[in-house]
């Protein structure tokens, strides 16, 4: 359990670690946890330097810091970048993708009974598909279909509600039989279900490679991405934002915008916050 913290606390290192106790002790198989393997690979695929204490240099001023490098805070960034705000900063407290976004299942499915959210997620689709023809590498993106499955009658009318709403929008969607879903998906027992609704064109994606992606993209446009700089207090002044002060030295700013996942709830206490999230 030592050595495994001490391979841990070195980053990208820790993989150079494992490879030479490989090479010093012959017919040694170092067994890692999941959790163990993943923190090491981010460190090494994702990190983009920097990582040694008062190695990074955040800018003094910015329009806009985003905190959180996660698929939310990327897109962000991207967005923004996408729409001429190129002054923008990136903040990550550990390494990109290393929070939710990294066990996230990456489910890209257009069924949603809200028309303006269904259209947001057409639009991540379509996203999806043009990264994945990039030339610097895609993002897992496999069109497999999915699959809502009803087992009372209530459900299936909410069901059809659902296929009215979204062939409404142009969007292909069926309704099913019970017999067609052992058709489409043969592991489902089928002989309770009233029906189902088949989305053909809903697919997935490898969600760290999409976050990795956007902020690739975001930094190609002039995006600062920052990794191992957590957000210790952000500051306000005439009740708008002013500052944001970091781990590597305080930022001024115009816009801050809390992509910190699962503790954005602190952006409660903007002002004068003590704590640090990132």
């Amino acid at each position: 359990m030592v050595l495994w913290r001490s391979v841990l606390r070195q980053g990208g290192r820790g993989v150079g670690v494992v490879q030479q106790l490989r090479a010093d002790l012959p017919g040694c198989r170092p067994q890692l946890t999941w959790s163990c393997l993943h923190r090491i690979y981010s460190a090494c695929k994702y990190s983009t330097g920097g990582s040694e204490a008062g190695s990074v240099q955040v800018p003094a001023e910015t329009k806009v810091v985003v905190c959180g490098g996660g698929v939310i805070g990327t897109s962000v960034a991207y967005h923004l970048a996408e729409r001429g705000w190129t002054d923008v900063t990136l903040l990550e407290q550990g390494q990109l993708t290393c929070g939710t976004t990294w066990h996230s299942v990456g489910l890209v499915g257009v069924g949603k009974d809200d028309p303006e959210m269904a259209k947001i997620l057409r639009y991540s689709r379509k996203l999806y598909q043009e990264f994945e023809a990039d030339d610097e590498g895609g993002v897992g993106w496999k069109q497999v279909g999915s699959i809502e499955v009803a087992q009372t009658k209530d459900r299936m009318v909410a069901l059809k509600r659902k296929h009215a709403i979204i062939t409404a929008m142009g969007e292909e969607a069926h309704i099913l039989l019970p017999k067609d879903i052992k058709e489409k998906c043969s592991w489902i027992k089928y002989t309770d279900l009233q029906g189902g609704l088949w989305l053909p064109n809903d697919g997935v994606v490898t969600a760290p490679d999409v976050a990795t992606m956007l902020a690739k993209k975001a930094k190609q446009k002039g995006v600062k991405v920052f990794e191992k700089v957590g957000v210790t207090k952000v500051l306000t002044e005439n009740n708008r934002v002013s500052q944001v002060e970091t781990t590597a030295g305080p930022i001024k700013c115009e816009y801050f915008v809390n992509c910190a996942g699962q503790v954005r709830y602190l952006s409660y206490h903007i002002t004068n916050l003590e704590g640090r999230w990132g």
